[in-house]
């Protein structure tokens, strides 16, 4: 696992855009993904697999909404989170087939570990 903290912004300004520019996805693979994530303000930002893009803010009817704290978010990527217990309990809410939030898993679980 990586020693560098990593931060929702670091994740989602940096992080996230240099893995997706380095992606060949395919056809079946490129959804998108918004994420409303609460902290100290509530920020929206969206993946965009088709595009291998990632801007702030949502987007209208994407495959994948998901909603949490920064916290959980930062949780689910560093592989400290039981994400099936978060959803369980209400900490990650989301909108579309679950499937995708492991193929998101896969695209970035092996850069951040």
């Amino acid at each position: 696992m990586s020693t560098t903290k990593i931060t929702v912004e670091k994740f989602f300004d940096k992080i996230a855009p240099e893995h997706l520019a380095t992606l060949k996805v395919p056809q079946d693979k490129r959804h998108t993904f918004v994420f409303r994530l609460f902290g100290e303000k509530i920020e929206e930002w969206t993946i965009d697999m088709n595009r291998k893009k990632v801007t702030r803010g949502g987007l209208q009817n994407p495959d994948m909404y998901l909603e949490m704290n920064n916290s959980d978010f930062l949780g689910m990527f560093n592989d400290e989170l039981d994400v099936k217990e978060a959803i369980l309990s209400g900490r990650i809410r989301f909108e579309g087939n679950p499937m995708l939030l492991v193929e998101l898993g896969d695209v970035f679980g092996e850069k951040l570990n």
